[in-house]
């Protein structure tokens, strides 16, 4: 296992969000481990690739994904929520393109059932975030995902803006939410290392599928006592700590 410095990182956000949501995590991220690389991507239909078309099949995806990042293996996957999904996928399907990836408060098939996945309360507010657009949507989402308040109405200005630049359409939503719910582990334990990340305050996904991953693989499990579905918002620093001391144990021993 290379040093912990020479990682090449990819981080990949969840459903309707881009590259711009990992807010200070990156640049923070980079003064902990200055000599890795950091990049984080848009999935299409988000950011960059608003206009694309979000693909409802995992296979498509990362098929597309090898396509495009192979040049860089191998890479170490930070993925949140659905990107954490998206990590695991690429790991079991091409593990030769990675060294280690880390899940936050994500979620698998069939080892969580689905009101673990997604919380029954949460329902009520994603079809609410669906149905608005702009400020109205970004504020449904940062209450139902972010649990620390601080400067919410600072960073809901600057999501709007985001919005407006790389506006993510209801119909691309709906195919994220789709591919979301098709995404199912396989019989086989991670083949790479892993680390499950959560907030005990997620509104959104149920921490306990963390820990139900984390029992079914025997992989570290980390919780968070006041974070919710946003890690990288809600505690970034804490975030890096506990990914670095992951790193220098498990990895050490690889």
């Amino acid at each position: 296992m290379a040093e912990l410095a020479q990682h090449r990182w990819l981080f990949i956000r969840g459903l309707g969000r881009e590259a711009r949501h990992w807010g200070e995590l990156p640049s923070l991220w980079q003064q902990h481990f200055p000599r890795s690389t950091v990049e984080c991507i848009d999935l299409p239909g988000n950011g960059t690739l608003w206009q694309h078309r979000s693909p409802t099949q995992i296979t498509s995806l990362i098929e597309w994904l090898h396509d495009r990042y192979s040049h860089l293996v191998p890479i170490t996957l930070l993925g949140l929520s659905l990107g954490g999904m998206v990590a695991y996928h690429w790991m079991q399907k091409y593990p030769q393109d990675i060294r280690a990836i880390i899940m936050i408060n994500s979620s698998l098939a069939p080892f969580n059932h689905r009101w673990q996945r997604l919380r029954p309360g949460a329902l009520k507010n994603l079809l609410q975030a669906l149905k608005h657009s702009g400020y109205e949507r970004e504020a449904l989402i940062f209450d139902l995902t972010c649990a620390n308040q601080e400067q919410r109405e600072q960073t809901l200005i600057q999501w709007h803006l985001w919005q407006q630049q790389c506006p993510v359409s209801r119909t691309n939503l709906i195919r994220q939410l789709l591919l979301a719910n098709s995404c199912k582990a396989d019989s086989q334990p991670p083949k790479r290392p892993t680390l499950l990340v959560s907030g005990s305050q997620d509104r959104l996904v149920d921490p306990v599928s963390s820990d139900c991953l984390a029992r079914q693989w025997l992989v570290p499990v980390i919780q968070h006592p006041q974070a919710g579905h946003d890690l990288p918002h809600d505690v970034p620093e804490w975030l890096i700590s506990q990914v670095k001391q992951w790193l220098q144990s498990d990895l050490k021993r690889n």
